[in-house]
């Protein structure tokens, strides 16, 4: 890990400019130092010990001619490693589980009343306008609250992909298309975090439903997208404002995990797409990513 890694961590995390990420872990490091200039011990708590060690100056011999030399007193840094640190490095790597990701088990959430008004299905239809024959892929289905309103749209005429990389969700979504119309046009497709198994140029729309937040490796993942699309092709992206934004925190994800507009923007920009910004819903944002003209 470098300083540019952990400076993408802050901004992913807490949403921040990158001069303001940057800015932050400057701060820290400045301050680290100083205090060791100064002679401070620094304590992080189950980390570790930070601190300077000075050493008098003595007669050598230089390992060379053998002649005898002074060297000269010098302070150096040290650092101890601290007993959590430790056992924790001695265990060895464990499977990161992702809280940000939506747990299965509270599926019928996603029905909610709360839910249903701010995310109505008459605007997920105005936001994608579907045409008959229409290739699109939902990332992040779940059991498929923004596909039904789309199928309907459209009477099922077109390629409709679920995506999701919870086999648990593609079950659920399964077993409720048996008892919805255009259930049978559902093509089920578990992915992986950084691959959709789906061909290069042949998607007309990429929808991610209240999913972007979710997302580790977002950038990246969005070149994934950006090579799965057609050369009219779009990716929609509708997630959820943040608080300071107009946001909501009694339904939706927890307002730690929600990222602004402002950041999914420059994300996609990073990863090559044009971007439009048409405002649909009140309490989430919506972005469209197109194929830049070549």
């Amino acid at each position: 890990m470098t300083k540019s890694d952990l400076i993408q961590i802050i901004i992913n995390r807490l949403n921040l400019q990158p001069s303001k990420a940057e800015q932050i872990v400057n701060i820290v490091f400045d301050q680290m130092v100083d205090a060791l200039n100064k002679g401070e011990r620094i304590e992080i708590r189950g980390f570790g010990v930070f601190e300077v060690r000075s050493y008098k100056g003595y007669q050598g011999r230089n390992p060379r001619t053998g002649e005898s030399t002074d060297v000269a007193p010098k302070r150096l840094p040290f650092f101890k490693v601290g007993k959590e640190l430790r056992e924790r490095v001695a265990e060895g790597p464990k499977e990161k589980v992702d809280s940000n990701v939506f747990d299965p088990s509270n599926a019928e959430k996603l029905y909610s009343p709360e839910r249903r008004e701010a995310i109505p299905e008459a605007l997920i239809k105005e936001m994608i306008d579907p045409n008959p024959g229409i290739i699109l892929a939902d990332v992040g289905t779940g059991t498929g609250y923004f596909l039904w309103p789309l199928l309907e749209a459209v009477e099922g005429q077109g390629t409709f992909y679920a995506v999701d990389t919870s086999e648990e969700m593609l079950e659920k979504l399964k077993a409720i298309s048996e008892h919805r119309a255009w259930g049978e046009k559902i093509e089920y497709v578990k992915s992986q975090p950084d691959h959709i198994p789906l061909p290069e140029g042949s998607l007309d729309v990429i929808l991610l439903g209240s999913v972007y937040h979710e997302l580790q490796n977002r950038i990246e993942f969005l070149r994934v997208l950006k090579r799965l699309l057609r050369p009219d092709g779009r990716v929609v992206i509708v997630d959820w404002k943040p608080m300071l934004d107009g946001g909501d925190d009694t339904v939706g994800p927890k307002a730690e995990e929600r990222l602004s507009r402002d950041v999914a923007h420059r994300e996609m920009i990073q990863a090559g797409f044009e971007i439009r910004t048409p405002s649909i819903f009140q309490k989430l944002w919506t972005l469209v990513g197109i194929m830049p003209e070549v």
